[in-house]
């Protein structure tokens, strides 16, 4: 699926935007993770190796499909973000990221015995 090539961290979003591919124009996607060389779009599969811009309240990035699923695929940014609303949030949302204080441990709890009746009396 591409990950084995991802060189940037990529954190959660949920940004609705709009994307050109081909012919077709303001086909309304959502960004689910973005990074600044990369972003996972949820839209329609769209084949590997197309050509896609990706507008988000004015930001504009252009790239290539990576890999591709029936309700999402990745693509690689032509060029890393480095300004603009879409360089902005990748750049907050990571910062997030990592102040986040972890997630507790999760701790299993033990299974209890059922008693049954044999040995000290059962209460």
């Amino acid at each position: 699926m591409g990950l084995e090539n991802r060189r940037a961290p990529r954190v959660a979003v949920n940004l609705t935007a709009t994307m050109m591919a081909g012919f077709e124009t303001d086909i309304p996607v959502v960004i689910i993770d973005i990074s600044l060389t990369g972003a996972k779009i949820k839209a329609d599969e769209v084949a590997v190796g197309t050509r896609v811009s990706i507008e988000h309240r004015g930001s504009w990035v252009q790239g290539r499909v990576m890999w591709s699923e029936i309700d999402r695929f990745g693509i690689r940014f032509d060029t890393p973000l480095r300004i603009g609303l879409l360089y902005d949030h990748a750049i907050r949302s990571a910062a997030a990221a990592r102040a986040a204080p972890p997630p507790p441990p999760v701790v299993a709890e033990a299974p209890r015995l059922a008693r049954t009746g044999f040995g000290r009396r059962a209460a």
